[in-house]
């Protein structure tokens, strides 16, 4: 027998029998009957390297990220755990004016035969008009244990479909990622992340346009975990990706190169 969930029996699932959780290194070491909450800071550095096949240019940003976030799951109903995730961050740099984004998460972990699964929706929007608030899919595959390593591995795939602004339409983005933790020792997990995304053009409301080259971003750090209700991730991050702009005739305007180099700091406690 399927269960279906709408929305009011997911919102009082989640808020019903909470207990005391450990707190998750990876997204699908959640437990059942879980209340985190997160605080992160980043501190990001991008350089863009701008050619229009005369002249060159390079852009330096600094960008600041603080999130405020919680994470709530529900009780274990044949096999489904209902999950929900909202996080709220600020950004400023120093290039455009402070803006704030809302990132909300709602799915089912899905008990396999030896791992834990996850199928999230997400809604994303910004305060800032230049950028477009989306709807989206995530899957989370747990692989399964190796008798020769002792580390746990995650699959991820994921899609978002972006609304568009007044002035662009398009640029929807399909990522693919593998997420990692290895045991260091009973407290310490080296944690790592790879993905791979594509973006569909840009169509800008004058008629020109913008196409992306497949973008590659890494992350790398520790997990400490002083009590199983604590944990505070350090990680360095970095990004890089290619953008050709077209003219409305269709001749190329310019090219330009990403590259993104952070620092991460994420504090999550159990309630």
């Amino acid at each position: 027998m399927n269960t279906k969930y709408t929305t009011t029996a997911l919102a009082a699932l989640l808020f019903s029998g909470l207990t005391m959780a450990k707190v998750p290194v990876l997204a699908t070491d959640i437990e059942a009957n879980s209340r985190i909450v997160n605080v992160g800071y980043s501190d990001l550095s991008l350089t863009q390297d701008l050619e229009n096949g005369r002249n060159t240019a390079v852009v330096e940003t600094d960008v600041t990220v603080r999130e405020l976030g919680m994470i709530i799951s529900g009780p274990t109903t044949q096999l489904v755990t209902p999950i929900l995730s909202v996080d709220v961050s600020g950004v400023s740099s120093n290039s455009t004016s402070d803006y704030s984004n809302l990132d909300i998460y709602a799915g089912l972990a899905f008990e396999g035969l030896v791992q834990r699964h996850l199928l999230l929706f997400n809604y994303e929007d910004s305060s800032d008009e230049g950028v477009s608030s989306s709807l989206g899919m995530l899957g989370v595959y747990r692989a399964a244990p190796s008798l020769t390593s002792k580390g746990s591995y995650e699959l991820v795939a994921s899609f978002e479909l972006q609304q568009g602004t007044s002035t662009a339409k398009g640029g929807h983005e399909l990522s693919f990622g593998l997420n990692s933790k290895l045991p260091l020792s009973q407290k310490v997990n080296l944690i790592s992340s790879l993905g791979l995304g594509f973006e569909t053009d840009l169509e800008y409301s004058d008629g020109s346009s913008r196409k992306a080259k497949p973008g590659v971003n890494a992350e790398l750090g520790l997990n400490i975990q002083p009590t199983s209700n604590l944990a505070i991730d350090l990680e360095l991050g970095s990004y890089l990706q290619g953008y050709e702009y077209y003219r409305e005739d269709g001749s190329q305007s310019f090219t330009e190169f990403r590259t993104g180099l952070g620092v991460m700091l994420d504090v999550s406690v159990a309630l």
